[in-house]
């Protein structure tokens, strides 16, 4: 079960580039004092603002730094059903251990609509087997076992 201290990070930039070592360094800290789980690009990480390819190499980076020693939690929220599908499952791909979703922004569907987005983007990435589902405020986040 999800408990304990679990922030999103930031995403450090230099000369307009993610400043990778950096990045590593705030993951190590975090681990380092005694942090329960990392969550990559949420909105703290400035995911509305990151291209496609940066958002990637943001996970795929803390997900390589933590090396398996506390769960990591990827960012894959947009209101682009299509673009929450790739990203989740790239986040598979590289070893993240779970998916935070929104329902799409701007758009303002509702409570019905939101179920059926939830239910249409799970049904098209099934990341493993069982799939634990916790509704935070306006977050979805999906905790893969």
């Amino acid at each position: 079960m999800i408990k304990g201290s679990i922030p999103a990070l930031i995403t450090p930039f230099k000369n307009g580039e993610i400043d990778k070592n950096a990045l590593e360094d705030l993951v190590e800290w975090q681990i380092e004092e005694g942090s329960n789980g990392l969550v990559a690009v949420g909105t703290t990480g400035e995911s509305p603002t990151l291209s496609h390819e940066e958002h990637q190499e943001v996970i795929e980076i803390i997900v390589k730094k933590s090396k398996g020693r506390v769960p990591v939690i990827a960012g894959a929220g947009s209101n682009n059903t299509r673009e929450s599908v790739d990203l989740m499952k790239f986040a598979k791909k590289v070893g993240a251990d779970a998916a935070l979703i929104v329902t799409p922004y701007y758009n303002k569907p509702n409570q019905k609509r939101n179920y059926i987005y939830t239910l249409v983007v799970l049904m098209i990435v099934v990341i493993y087997q069982l799939l634990f589902i916790i509704f935070l405020e306006d977050q979805l986040l999906i905790w893969i076992y």
